[in-house]
């Protein structure tokens, strides 16, 4: 913890230091004796009267890059020392030359090595788009202040960006600024008088460019998604029923998914099936599930995390978002691990184009605040502009392999064996019974309550059942329930879906006396990997709590990533801090199994 805040200490005065300089300068310039004012004065006149000024420009800018000083200040000095001509002709020399070094200084280091320099600085969305750059992404990247003009070229040596692709992006992408700069300083040149008003303009300009540029994308951005919307129509569905060949569009999985949803939101028209066409006749079916929470929800969960529940922020979002219910679109299915985001999809679709043009429409049907697109499995090819990448949670995963639960339990070490065997003998006065419809409406109550009981010790939930719930599930027949009673008290349940490659460990509920003395939950958690094994699937999926003690039943992790939008400033805020500290939990991965 320490090096980190010491890390984040030394990044801060190494970006500060043209700053601190700059005013140092600029401040010093007051005492300076008059004679040695006028040296430099005449000195700075003088320069573009030598022959070799644009030598000494290239040089200066190719020193200072290597130490990551501000290209705007140097822009800003060449136009105020120059003028306008030759001005923006030594501006582009220098910001040219600067770049094409830096760029062979990032070839020529290993990509390991520069990497590591930047582990900590949050570049990973540039390292990404640079891999498979086209000339408009270098372009925007140039446009845009991604990050410090240097580390940009740096990465692009190390990722290996072709050079001609680079400098080419490089010099369309910096024309614009360049100009901009050159015009504007020229323009005030005259009234700048003393070094001292170097500041309030370069921060002024800046401001004002980086308006441009933040405007501009909002504008290119606007025009991107009305061109997919003409290119992928879409057209958005409530319920299953409505979809012509419904039946065309699904496996097992996404099957159960769906009608999991309709189960959980059909009545309150809370899920939408969005058909999106795409470039080449084939179709695709993106499920979405819209849910609302309210803010005391969301701080709930982050202050279960910790520091920011005693924090003077967490008062003041609560003061300010008191009485606001805060509506969020889920791309996926929230009530299961997985990723559900496409109930089918062509092979030639596009999905992040797929998923701008289903939400261009559904913001035409409904009202929501944020997007979450949820349990996206690594790598992620294309991410939409607008959304944050963040790790979740991996779900945990027993890959099945024995033909009997006997050989599942021969196949562990001796101290795994022993703890099955230690669990199987605690909880030996514990019945297991599947339920029935009619059992299952019986104990009612008494399932609720046990959930309830198990979902608020989540790290976070957005899953919202209706209280028949299990009810309804009950009428499908991949669906299970089982009871698990103590001297005929249900003391808890688990609940599974069969989809046909693999058994889905669905909502578990427990008491947790029960749980302390009898180890209910490690016994369930063995309990659906013998399920697994005598329906003969492939794969158990045992979701995304309680990692270690599902790796010592068997299970390796599956990891997952989610994005996060608001186009709202204060929700996308808020929602980027609190996302963000959802962090994926780090913990020791068991091997219970012996080498073979």
């Amino acid at each position: 913890m320490a090096q980190s805040k010491m890390g984040r200490f030394v990044d801060l005065l190494r970006l500060s230091f043209p700053l601190i300089l700059l005013i140092a300068l600029a401040i010093s310039w007051k005492f300076l004796d008059p004679a040695i004012i006028d040296a430099i004065s005449n000195g700075v006149r003088n320069i573009p009267n030598t022959p070799f000024a644009i030598f000494w420009v290239v040089l200066v800018y190719c020193v200072l890059s290597i130490f990551v000083f501000p290209i705007s200040i140097l822009l800003y000095g060449t136009i105020l020392t120059f003028g306008l001509y030759p001005g923006v002709v030594y501006c582009f020399a220098g910001t040219m030359s600067a770049s094409v070094l830096n760029y062979y200084f990032g070839a020529w280091f290993s990509q390991k090595q520069v990497f590591r320099f930047l582990e900590h600085r949050k570049l990973s969305d540039l390292k990404e788009a640079l891999q498979s750059p086209s000339l408009a992404t270098i372009m925007i990247i140039r446009l845009t202040p991604v990050a410090p003009f240097t580390v940009e070229n740096y990465l692009a040596g190390a990722v290996g960006v072709k050079p001609g692709l680079y400098i080419l992006g490089t010099f369309l992408g910096l024309t614009p600024g360049i100009l901009c700069i050159g015009l504007i300083t020229t323009a005030l040149s005259p009234y700048v008088k003393n070094p001292v008003y170097y500041i309030p303009i370069y921060f002024g300009m800046s401001s004002v460019l980086l308006f441009c540029i933040v405007l501009g994308k909002k504008v290119a951005a606007a025009c991107t998604r009305y061109r997919l919307q003409k290119r992928i129509g879409s057209i958005v569905y409530s319920r299953l029923d409505q979809i012509k060949g419904v039946d065309l569009y699904f496996q097992d999985q996404q099957r159960l998914a769906s009608y999991i949803s309709q189960v959980s939101y059909g009545v309150d028209q809370q899920s939408f099936f969005v058909k999106v066409g795409g470039p080449h006749g084939s179709d695709a079916l993106l499920l979405f599930q819209k849910i609302t929470v309210t803010p005391k929800e969301l701080l709930g969960y982050v202050k279960a995390r910790g520091s920011l529940g005693k924090s003077v922020v967490r008062k003041i979002i609560a003061f300010f978002v008191q009485n606001r219910r805060i509506t969020i679109l889920v791309n996926g299915c929230p009530n299961l691990t997985g990723d559900f985001r496409f109930v089918s999809k062509p092979d030639d679709l596009d999905e992040a184009d797929a998923l701008v043009a289903a939400l261009r429409k559904l913001k035409n049907v409904i009202d929501f605040d944020a997007v979450i697109v949820k349990d996206i499995n690594p790598p992620l090819r294309k991410k939409p502009a607008e959304f944050k990448k963040f790790q979740v949670d991996p779900n945990m995963v027993v890959q099945n392999t024995w033909p009997t639960v006997e050989a599942y339990v021969a196949a562990m070490r001796t101290k795994y064996r022993q703890r099955y065997q230690s669990t199987m003998k605690k909880s030996a006065a514990i019945s297991m019974q599947k339920l029935n419809l009619t059992q299952i409406a019986e104990h009612k109550a008494e399932i609720n309550g046990l959930l309830s009981q198990v979902v608020k010790q989540d790290k976070f939930n957005l899953e919202r059942i209706p209280e028949d719930y299990f009810m309804r599930l009950a009428g499908m027949p991949q669906f299970s329930l089982y009871g698990y009673f103590l001297h005929d008290r249900l003391v808890g349940f688990r609940s599974s879906l069969d989809a046909a490659d693999r058994l889905i460990a669905h909502y578990v509920g427990f008491a947790a006396d029960v749980n302390a003395e009898q180890k209910l939950y490690q016994r369930m958690l063995y309990d659906f990997v013998a399920e697994g094994i005598e329906k003969k699937l492939p794969a158990i999926h045992l979701g995304r709590t309680a990692l270690e003690i599902k790796s010592t039943v068997g299970a390796d992790r599956e990891d997952y990533l989610l994005l996060f939008h608001s186009d709202n400033w204060f929700y996308r805020t808020i929602g980027n801090y609190y996302v963000g500290r959802l962090a994926a939990t780090e913990f020791e991965a068991r091997s219970p199994f012996r080498d073979e």
